[in-house]
């Protein structure tokens, strides 16, 4: 049996039912990243749908240009910061959530190295490589 008004409020509560409120002008990249905040980490392995998820929930018209601006911008980006998949999150909240959920994996992932041939001086390279590539502004995935 479906419970009716729990059913209601998750729909409203999740921006299904009604857009969600900002603080954000409507239909700006900010307005983007403060709905992304809202949700804390959006599964984003499917960008079209990650997009569209989040500009359903803006109510706006140009919803999608505003999440797409709101990624350009580096105000929203997609990380792994929990298990081993893609989600999207504001910019400021990557890595606290990271910090907080990804402390297991990246034990998991230290161990694994071996395995692979890798130590932590392939790692650091790795890191210094991306901050040289993607500096400020970020990397596209070509």
């Amino acid at each position: 049996m479906v419970n009716k008004p729990l059913a209601r409020a998750r729909l409203i509560t999740q921006g299904v039912a009604v857009p969600l409120e900002s603080k954000a002008p409507a239909g700006t990249p900010e307005h983007a990243q403060e709905i992304a905040s809202y949700f804390a980490a959006t599964q984003g392995q499917d960008f079209p749908g990650a997009i569209s998820s989040l500009a359903y929930r803006m109510g706006t018209v140009g919803a999608v240009d505003a999440v797409r601006e709101a990624f350009n911008q580096g105000f929203i980006v997609r990380g792994y910061p929990m298990r081993g998949t893609v989600f999207v999150t504001s910019s400021a909240d990557l890595a606290w959530i990271t910090q907080l959920c990804g402390a297991q994996r990246l034990k998991a992932m230290e161990k694994n190295r071996p395995r692979l041939g890798l130590n932590n001086s392939h790692v650091d390279q790795a890191a210094q490589i991306i901050h040289e590539v993607a500096g400020k502004h970020g990397a596209t995935r070509a």
